[in-house]
């Protein structure tokens, strides 16, 4: 009976092991469900992987390699515009652009291309059709001559006055090295960017690279930009992004007479026009690495205008919708023989500068902003360094996050949003965190470091921190210390204004949308 008893029993813990619900069986299944998913999952990865990769590097298509108007059928009108398929299709358009400029001309980007992948070009081992492209003294493949960093890899277009229509495509790997020079007597080059000058229209238009510019001795002005060098006379730049990391350097540049250096994530500088000349919805997601000495040996007043911002070096018209994800550093180091004065440095994460009619609406800088220099004046800020003009610029709807630094031995204005604070300044908000280093004079602010009692002021907020006050270390009207504003918060609060701050029916205005960390603009 007893026997009988455990069999029972025994059968019973068998059974359950077997078939319970944490039995052999129901875990074998439940193993088998979760490795189906798993395959499921892997599937749909390798698909989308596959999608991606095929949309970067699948093998162009392109019958007439190097001409874009596809053996004469396409004319550059916007019912038959010229088409890019290839890495020698876009050399030819930059080539053109050197040799007569694009004026009126429509063109298309018809699919990513990458200078390191083969299968963007026709043929990558081509050496006839650009011989020595970056001029080392040695012909090799194109793909090569481009990427190869010992020479001077793509050259950029002059002038462009078309219309670009990137199609949301994107050209990956570009290499850009070059020294610039320019004075009185050797106006040789002194812009840099993938188009020197643009005073057309580029729409959807997305770069990803490295760019290594040098400034040689004697040099009186450069302009530096991931996209374009200079915006001008109504150019357009909208819904572009800049993954290009941009280092410039000038060792112990050799000055006679004032210097003027512009860098910007998307164009160096965006120039005074007739009122139009626009940077709309662009994101710069590079870096941007700065070291310049300058060296003086002749007397008189000389001016050393170095301006660098995530988006433009400087700005003189409008900037609305744009986004610096990037990390900005500068350095400057200047020295005399003959007791000259140095001049300041701006560094910002929109605009280094916001001048004449600058107008600089619904952005933002999620960026690291740094300044060092062992004898400038600097003037750093999360947004702008300076809004010179008290009656014309305007900022609006604007927040940074980013952490503010600065270290110099000389004066230091340094605000989470401005340095210094001049015109209309509405809607804006600083999270971001401020750290200085200076044996001078410091001027500053949560909001404004360097603060000038005639500008507009209202609508801004900031993060009570200890010690920290909203404008040149005091309390000012119409900025607001508040607890813990959240991110999702300022979005929020950004967003409610749009629509009030859109005065103007030829800007477009867009809403924040909130994924995580990540902030983007409503398309």
């Amino acid at each position: 009976m007893v026997t009988i008893v455990v069999l029972l029993i025994l059968a019973g813990i068998t059974i359950a092991l077997v078939f319970g619900q944490n039995g052999v069986i129901s875990k074998a299944q439940e193993a088998q469900n979760k490795w189906k998913d798993a395959v499921n999952t892997e599937q749909q990865s390798l698909e989308k992987v596959s999608q991606d990769i095929e949309g970067i590097v699948g093998k162009i298509s392109d019958n007439t390699p190097g001409d874009i108007t596809d053996g004469g059928i396409q004319d550059g009108t916007e019912e038959k515009p010229y088409k890019i398929r290839s890495i020698e299709d876009f050399l030819e358009l930059l080539t053109i652009s050197r040799r007569e400029g694009v004026y009126d001309k429509y063109i298309e980007l018809e699919t990513n291309l990458d200078f390191k992948n083969p299968n963007s070009y026709n043929d990558a081992t081509d050496t006839e059709r650009f011989g020595d492209y970056n001029e080392d003294g040695e012909t090799k493949g194109i793909m090569e001559e481009l990427t190869d960093e010992n020479g001077t890899g793509l050259k950029n277009g002059f002038e462009f006055d078309g219309i670009l229509k990137g199609k949301g495509h994107t050209i990956s790997n570009i290499y850009i090295k070059e020294s610039l020079l320019y004075n009185s007597t050797d106006a040789i080059d002194y812009l840099s960017g993938i188009f020197q000058e643009n005073t057309g229209t580029i729409n959807d238009f997305n770069v990803q690279g490295k760019m290594l510019v040098s400034i040689e001795d004697q040099t009186t002005a450069a302009r530096i930009g991931g996209i374009v060098a200079q915006n001008k006379h109504d150019g357009k730049l909208i819904n572009c992004t800049s993954d290009m990391e941009i280092t410039v350097t000038a060792n112990n540049l050799l000055q006679e007479s004032s210097t003027a250096i512009y860098v910007g994530g998307i164009a160096g500088e965006n120039e005074e026009g007739t009122g139009s000349t626009t940077i709309d919805g662009c994101t710069f997601k590079g870096n941007i690495n700065s070291n310049l000495t300058i060296n003086e040996n002749t007397a008189g007043s000389k001016y050393h205008d170095i301006k660098i911002g995530g988006i433009a070096g400087k700005n003189e018209e409008i900037i609305t919708n744009s986004i610096n994800e990037a990390n900005i550093d500068t350095t400057k180091n200047y020295y005399t023989t003959v007791g000259g004065v140095d001049s300041i440095m701006y560094t910002a994460g929109i605009a280094g500068e916001n001048n004449d009619k600058g107008i600089i609406e619904n952005c933002i800088n999620l960026g690291n902003i740094n300044s060092t220099s062992e004898t400038s004046e600097l003037y750093v800020g999360g947004i702008v360094g300076a809004s010179e003009d008290v009656n014309t610029c305007i900022i609006k709807n604007v927040y940074n996050s980013g952490k503010i630094s600065a270290k110099t031995t000389n004066d230091l204005s340094i605000g989470g949003v401005l340095a210094e604070g001049n015109g209309v300044i509405d809607a804006a908000y600083n999270i971001g965190t401020i750290s200085t280093e200076s044996n001078a004079e410091i001027k500053m602010g949560a909001i404004i470091g360097k603060y000038n009692s005639n500008a507009s002021i209202t609508n801004c907020f900031y993060n009570k921190t200890e010690g920290l006050y909203g404008a040149e270390g005091q309390d000012v009207a119409n900025i607001v210390a508040t607890e813990n504003l959240s991110q999702t918060q300022v979005v929020q609060e950004l967003n409610a204004k749009v629509e009030e701050n859109n005065l103007s029916s030829s800007r477009r205005w867009y809403k924040l949308v909130e994924t995580g960390e990540t902030i983007t603009f409503e398309k």
